[in-house]
């Protein structure tokens, strides 16, 4: 199989330096390139976008935040490596697929590779799915009630049957989805493109590459700034939109949950 980019952007040069040393030990990987800051790194994405992207915090200029937020969907899969543990939440508000602080452990940093490794392969095997997908003769929308009314999560000996309607959200979970409902979160062995299709879109609504949400379990939309937007569910959980999804998500949940309700 042929090994994924890795593009490290970094400031301090001994770190840059540690990093590139550990990642030959990284399987399936290999570095392209460095950077000392993000105008740098945007530079270099938009001349050879990389697979996988190591990214630090705080830099002169703009920030490792900043850079992946600028990117949007089209982010290579980001590993935050950095001092600064402050930004985690907004990293992973962006879809980060991990945030290693130093100084950490060579095991710490080699998992995180291999996380993001999965992740760029999970994408691939996705859109592969697509392209087959869209290729193929649409075959006939299921029957309403032909739509899955309990999802069977295979637990330890035994079947769980989850109704559909005590589920909250669903979200990718490397090559299965995370089930979250009343009774628990639960790990279902199917994609999520193929359980989207199966699911009632009257009930349930795609917000983003690795979400879906039950519509009744929604109760505000937060607009952020950036145009970005922001679900919080009826438990407190919050779901990030895909900017791409969202003038679709405010026009389907707008109407359930009020106008009002959907402003900052």
């Amino acid at each position: 199989m042929k090994e994924l980019s890795v593009l490290i952007v970094e400031d301090e040069p001994l770190a840059r330096e540690m990093i590139g040393e550990l990642l030959e030990r990284a399987e399936g990987v290999r570095c392209v390139g460095s950077c000392a800051n993000a105008l740098e790194a945007q530079r270099k994405l938009a001349e050879s976008p990389p697979d996988i992207l190591l990214l630090d915090v705080e830099m002169p200029g703009l920030s490792g935040v900043d850079l992946l937020q600028g990117l949007g969907d089209a982010a290579p899969a980001v590993v935050f490596v950095t001092a600064h543990e402050e930004h985690a939440l907004r990293a992973f508000e962006l879809s980060a697929v991990d945030y290693v602080l130093k100084p950490f452990p060579d095991e710490r940093f080699l998992e995180a590779v291999e996380r993001a490794r999965r992740r760029v392969l999970e994408r691939r095997v996705s859109e592969i799915a697509v392209q087959l997908s869209d290729a193929a003769p649409e075959p006939p929308a299921p029957e309403p009630n032909r739509y899955l009314k309990r999802l069977a999560i295979q637990k330890t000996g035994r079947k769980l049957l989850v109704p559909v309607e005590e589920v909250r959200w669903i979200e990718s979970d490397d090559y299965c989805v995370r089930v979250h409902a009343e009774n628990g979160s639960h790990v279902l062995r199917a994609s999520l493109n193929e359980l989207e299709k199966q699911l009632d879109p009257e009930d349930f609504l795609r917000v983003h590459r690795g979400a879906i949400v039950r519509l009744e379990a929604v109760e505000t939309i937060r607009r952020r700034e950036h145009g970005t937007r922001v679900l919080k569910l009826r438990t407190g959980e919050q779901v990030n939109v895909a900017r791409s999804r969202s003038k679709a998500v405010e026009e389907r949940l707008v109407p359930r949950i009020g106008p009002k309700l959907a402003s900052r």
